[in-house]
């Protein structure tokens, strides 16, 4: 009996974007999983503490709205992670040429995208007024002046 030869091939090519292991990491500890030492996660950071200043400060922002800005942080910097590797591919088709779709990190990064836009009309897109006391305003218009001293000059 002859047997058909069974073909034999290398392994398979697959593209190592790291992305889902950033979103596993970020899943399990939160901001704590987003590395500083990238780019991307400088920036997510610096991101965040812009946004809560735009929301009015840390002590404006309630704790429900705090938590949107953190999961809003973790989404952003898998986007921007994505849009990276996938913009990084020189030379390298985003599309699967044997099936005719895009690969499938492609697809990832478009639906944290559309999910951070979710999270970020739920938390406002307008900037925040920070509220300041009359007294805290004189502190820091006049500073500290003695009794005598008169506003006019």
């Amino acid at each position: 009996m002859n047997y058909a030869p069974t073909r034999q091939g290398g392994r398979r090519e697959y593209q190592k974007s790291g992305f889902h292991k950033r979103k596993r990491r970020i899943n399990r500890r939160g901001l704590d999983g987003i590395d500083a030492r990238t780019v991307e996660g400088r920036d997510a950071l610096r991101w965040r503490d812009n946004e809560i200043r735009d929301l009015g400060g840390a002590d404006n922002v309630s704790t429900a709205k705090a938590g949107l800005v953190d999961v809003a942080t973790g989404e952003r910097y898998l986007w921007r992670s994505g849009w990276a590797f996938i913009m990084q591919e020189q030379g390298g088709s985003k599309i699967n040429k044997r099936k005719k779709a895009f690969y499938p990190i492609v697809k990832d990064v478009l639906d944290i995208g559309e999910k951070l836009a979710r999270h970020l009309k739920d938390i406002g897109l307008e900037r925040q007024a920070k509220t300041i006391s009359l007294e805290q305003y004189v502190a820091e218009k006049y500073g500290n002046r003695a009794d005598g001293e008169s506003g006019a000059e």
